[in-house]
């Protein structure tokens, strides 16, 4: 009994390694006859899974990650709003 069970198991792995490796022999086949597709394929998959991880990068450091302080809790975030904006600031806002 044991022995079949091992015996089923490895011809289990032949199978799915030969079909493995029948999968990768056409792969390549494909790639061959239509290289310029193939690298288009892998430069945009190349550039979307790099901008992921430049995008994922900025926002675990500014958004996820809590602030290298003790307390973080007890942060406040004070904010000011004039009530008028002063006569000699409008120069400024119309260039």
């Amino acid at each position: 009994m044991i022995t079949s069970l091992s015996h089923d198991r490895k011809n289990r792995q032949n199978l799915m390694m030969h079909g493995l490796t029948q999968n990768v022999r056409y792969s390549l086949r494909q790639i061959r006859k239509s290289s310029g597709f193939a690298a288009i394929t892998v430069i945009t998959l190349a550039l979307g899974i790099g901008g992921n991880s430049a995008i994922f990068g900025v926002i675990n450091a500014v958004m996820l990650r809590t602030l290298p302080v003790k307390d973080p809790g007890r942060l406040v975030l004070l904010k000011w709003k004039a009530k008028r904006i002063p006569k000699n600031s409008q120069r400024y806002l119309k260039f």
